[in-house]
C-alpha cells in the first residue's frame, strides 16, 4: 500500500491587497511552501477563491525569487551607482546609529524623517520616531488613501465609520465611491456583491459597474461638487432623517445654505453629469435605507479638494439616517481584548516642543498636531498619531529637496519606494540627493533602494507573524510565521520590528524596546485574550466583537458639540472654512484655461488589478498577466492624434513626459486618459541615470508636489487629475 504522505500546514495572513487581508491555508511540504490555499471557514477571505486571485499567483515564486535581498548591503560607489558591498546587521545597526547621532548633534533631532508603506508594522517605526524626538513621520499611503477619511471622520462625528464591510443581511444601497474593492478590497466586495442595489461613482467604468442601477461618470477632481449636489436634493425635497437631524446634528441650517450653491444643474456643469443623475442617484441614496457609503482612496489624492470631499460624504451618511444605522455605516471600535497600537506607538513621549516643529503644520493645521491638539485625550487613544499628527510626505521632500523651513538630513524608507508612489519624481530624486543618510528597507533591490546608503533585506508575509491592525477594527485577525525568516548561509532577513528595536537599542532607547521578536510583542498585545500568540493563531486564528448600535445614545459622540459636526468645530478654530465647499482642482478646464489649451486631457490614473502599487514587477507569474504598461484612451481622442490601438503612445504634463502602451477604452470621457501607475522595469540597468527604467513609463513624473496646490487643510498630494497631452511615439 502506498504511504499517505503527510504535509505541514501553517494559517497565513496575505497582505498583498491595499487593505484587506485574507486568512490562508499554507502546505508545506519538508519546511518548503507548496501551495496556498483559500482558509475556508474564516469571514477574513476572497470572494473568489485564493488559488485564483491574480495577487497569490506570485506567492511562492517571490517567497524563493533569486532577486529578493538576502543580506544588510552598504553603498560603496557615488549614490545611485548600485555598487555595494555585503555587511552584518551588527555593523549596519551600529554604523547607521553612528550617524543618526552626529545628525542630531549637529542639526536636531527633527532633522530625522521616515516613511513607510504598507506592508509592514508601520507602529514601530513611530515609536522609535517618537523616542528620537522627530515629528516628522509619515506614511506614503494613510494621507492619501484611508487615513485621510478617517481624520475627517473622526473629527466629524468623533469615530471612524468608513472602514468595516457592509452587511448583506441588512444593508440595501451600496456606494462605491471612488473605490474598486474587486482589486483593493475583496472581503468588502464579498460582502458588497450581494446587497441588491449599488450605484458606482467613478470616472471610468469598472467591473462593479456590471449589474449597479447607476454609474455616475463624474470629471476627475469634482467629487465634493457631486456630494454638495446630493446634499442639495436630499435637504431641498425633505428626504433627510429630521429627528436624528433636530437631535444630534450640530450645523445643519448653515449646510442648508451652503448647498443653494449647488444645485443640480450647477453641478451638471461642474461635474460633467447630467442634471437628472444627479438627482435621480441622491433621491436614490437617500430613499433605499440602510445605506452603506463606502470610501475611495482616489478622492483622497485630489490635493486642494481631498479633505472636502470627505467632510461632505461625511454629512451625506449623516443627515440620511445612515450613520450608526444597522447596514449603514458604523462607527468601528478597536477590538478590546488586545493591548491597542497607540499604546505601541508612545506619541505621549514626543515633546509638545518637537511637535510643533513638524513640518507643514504651519499651513496643514487639520491633520497635523494643530488638529490633533483639539480632539479629546480619550479619544486620542484610539487613533494612530503616526497618521493623525505626522508630517505630509509632500513636506518632507519639499524640506529635503530646498533646505526649508529647515533640513531633512537623514531619511528612512519602510516597505515603500517613494520614487515611484510619491507625487514629482524629479522633485524626489532632487531631495534624495540632499541626504547625508538614506536607509531603506526593502524586499528587492528598487529604484529608491538603488539610490539608499543602506539596503536592508525585511521579510514577506509568509516569512513573519502577522496581527492583523486595519479594515476589521472590531475584529482582530492572525498569522503565522509560514517559512523562517533566516537560513544560515542562504539569507538573513529581518522583521521591520528587528530592526527598528535594535536601532533603538543602539541609540539609547534599550529600556522601551523589551521584546525581542515580533512573536514576544504579540504575545504581549494578546495579552488581554489569556491566549499567547502562536496558540491564538494556530488554533483560533480570528475574533469578532458585535459593534454597540445607536452608542450615541448614552455617550453623545466624541466631538467638541457631543454631536456629529456638519459645521465644524475643529476647522473653525484652526482657520478654515467649517463647511464643506467644491474648489477646482490646481490644474483643470476651468482654473486653468490657457494650461489646458496646451495640455487639453485631465490625466488620471490606477492601480494595476495584480500588484500592490509598486512592488513584485519582477515576479513572472504577476508580470505575464500585465507585462508592460498601458494607458487606457478613449477611440476618439487616440485616433485624433494617430495613435492606433496597441501602439506606444507619449503621456505629457509640463512638469515631464512618459510613454506607455495606448488601450482603446471608450468607457470614460474622451477628455480623461487613465496610465498605469507605479511602472518600473527589474530587468533594465539599475544604476543611474536609468534607475531600473524608472523615468520611462513612471505616472508620477508627470504629478505636482508643490505645497500650494496641496490640500491645504490635511497635506495630501496629487497622484492624478492634471492636465495632459498625448501623442504618437515616431
Amino acid at each position: 500500500m502506498e504511504e499517505t504522505k503527510e504535509y505541514e500546514v501553517k494559517v497565513g495572513l496575505c497582505k498583498m491587497c491595499d487593505h484587506d487581508q485574507c486568512h490562508v491555508k499554507c502546505i508545506l511540504d519538508a519546511g518548503r511552501l507548496e501551495r496556498v490555499e483559500t482558509l475556508h471557514g474564516s469571514p477574513f477571505t476572497c470572494w473568489f477563491k485564493i488559488e485564483q486571485c491574480p495577487k497569490q499567483k506570485g506567492t511562492i515564486e517571490q517567497a524563493y525569487h533569486k532577486d529578493r535581498l538576502n543580506y544588510p548591503l552598504k553603498r560603496i560607489g557615488e549614490r545611485g551607482s548600485n555598487k555595494w558591498e555585503t555587511i552584518s546587521w551588527d555593523q549596519a545597526i551600529d554604523e547607521i546609529a553612528e550617524k543618526l547621532l552626529a545628525i542630531k548633534k549637529n542639526h536636531g533631532a527633527e532633522a530625522v524623517a521616515a516613511i513607510y508603506g504598507f506592508y509592514n508594522e508601520q507602529w514601530d517605526v513611530a515609536r522609535f520616531m517618537n523616542l528620537w524626538g522627530s515629528p516628522n513621520t509619515d506614511s506614503l499611503d494613510a494621507r492619501i488613501c484611508g487615513g485621510l477619511e478617517a481624520w475627517i471622520n473622526i473629527i466629524t462625528y468623533g469615530g471612524i465609520a468608513h472602514y468595516g464591510p457592509p452587511d448583506p443581511r441588512n444593508t440595501n444601497l451600496l456606494v462605491l465611491w471612488a473605490n474598486r474593492p474587486s482589486v483593493t478590497n475583496p472581503i468588502k466586495w464579498d460582502f458588497g456583491m450581494r446587497i441588491p442595489h449599488r450605484i458606482v461613482v467613478d470616472p471610468r467604468w469598472i467591473d462593479e459597474c456590471e449589474g449597479a442601477d447607476m454609474w455616475i461618470r463624474l470629471r476627475p477632481g469634482t467629487d465634493t461638487a457631486l456630494a454638495l449636489g446630493w446634499l442639495n436634493v436630499i435637504i431641498n425635497e425633505g428626504l433627510y432623517d429630521k429627528e436624528f437631524v433636530n437631535k444630534w446634528v450640530y450645523g445643519f441650517d448653515e449646510l442648508k445654505k451652503r448647498i443653494r450653491e449647488y444645485s443640480p444643474e450647477k453641478v451638471s456643469e461642474i461635474c460633467w453629469v447630467p442634471a437628472k443623475q444627479v438627482i435621480d442617484s441622491a433621491r436614490l441614496y437617500a430613499s433605499t435605507k440602510p445605506a452603506y457609503l463606502q470610501w475611495g482612496s482616489p478622492s483622497a489624492y485630489y490635493g486642494l479638494n481631498s479633505g472636502q470631499t470627505e467632510r461632505a460624504k461625511c454629512c451625506l451618511r449623516t443627515i440620511t439616517g445612515n450613520l450608526e444605522a444597522v447596514g449603514g455605516n458604523q462607527i468601528i471600535r478597536p477590538y478590546s481584548k488586545q493591548v491597542k497600537l497607540t499604546t505601541l506607538e508612545m506619541s505621549e513621549k514626543l515633546s509638545e516642543g518637537q511637535m510643533k516643529k513638524a513640518l507643514g503644520s504651519d499651513r496643514f493645521k487639520v491633520m497635523t498636531w494643530p488638529g490633533w491638539s483639539l480632539i479629546p485625550d480619550d479619544l486620542r487613544r484610539n487613533i494612530r498619531a503616526s497618521v493623525a499628527r505626522g508630517a505630509p510626505v509632500s513636506a518632507i521632500m519639499t524640506a529635503a529637496r530646498t533646505g526649508k523651513p529647515y533640513p531633512i538630513k537623514a531619511m528612512f524608507s519602510s516597505a515603500g519606494n517613494p520614487m515611484l508612489v510619491m507625487s514629482n519624481t524629479h522633485h524626489v530624486y532632487e531631495a534624495i540627493q540632499n541626504l547625508e543618510l538614506l536607509v531603506s528597507l526593502e524586499m528587492w533591490m528598487t529604484p529608491t533602494a538603488v539610490l539608499a546608503d543602506y539596503v536592508l533585506p525585511v521579510t514577506y508575509w509568509v516569512e513573519r507573524p502577522q496581527v492583523s491592525f486595519l479594515e476589521h477594527a472590531n475584529s482582530l485577525i492572525t498569522g503565522q510565521r509560514v517559512l523562517p525568516k533566516k537560513i544560515e548561509g542562504k539569507f538573513d532577513r529581518w522583521d521591520d520590528y528587528d530592526f527598528w528595536s535594535a536601532l533603538g537599542r543602539r541609540v539609547g532607547q534599550a529600556e522601551f524596546w523589551p521584546w525581542r521578536s515580533l512573536e514576544e510583542v504579540y504575545d504581549y498585545r494578546l495579552g488581554p485574550t489569556g491566549m499567547k500568540f502562536e496558540e491564538f493563531a494556530k488554533i483560533k486564528t480570528w475574533d469578532t466583537e458585535r459593534l454597540p448600535h445607536r452608542a450615541y445614545e448614552d455617550e453623545g459622540f466624541k466631538t467638541p458639540t457631543g454631536k456629529v459636526e456638519l459645521f465644524s468645530t475643529i476647522y473653525e478654530k484652526l482657520g478654515y472654512d467649517p463647511l464643506p465647499a467644491f474648489e477646482e482642482p490646481a490644474e483643470s478646464p476651468y482654473r486653468t484655461p490657457e494650461l489646458a489649451k496646451e495640455f487639453p486631457y485631465i490625466v488620471i490614473s490606477c492601480k494595476p488589478r495584480v500588484y500592490i502599487h509598486s512592488s513584485h514587477r519582477q515576479v513572472k507569474a504577476q508580470r505575464a498577466m500585465a507585462p508592460e504598461p498601458v494607458c487606457e484612451i478613449h477611440p476618439e481622442t487616440a485616433k485624433k492624434h494617430g495613435i492606433n490601438d496597441g501602439e506606444m503612445m507619449w503621456i505629457e504634463t509640463k512638469r515631464g513626459k512618459i510613454k506607455q502602451k495606448a488601450k482603446y477604452f471608450d468607457k470614460m470621457d474622451p477628455r480623461v486618459i487613465n496610465p498605469d501607475f507605479g511602472w518600473w522595469f527589474p530587468e533594465k540597468e539599475g544604476a543611474a541615470p536609468s534607475l531600473f527604467g524608472v523615468w520611462e513609463a513612471n505616472v508620477n513624473v508627470l504629478t505636482d508636489d508643490e505645497l500650494d496646490t496641496c490640500g491645504q487643510d490635511c497635506g495630501n498630494w496629487y497622484l492624478a487629475v492634471h492636465q495632459g497631452r498625448v501623442s504618437k511615439v515616431k
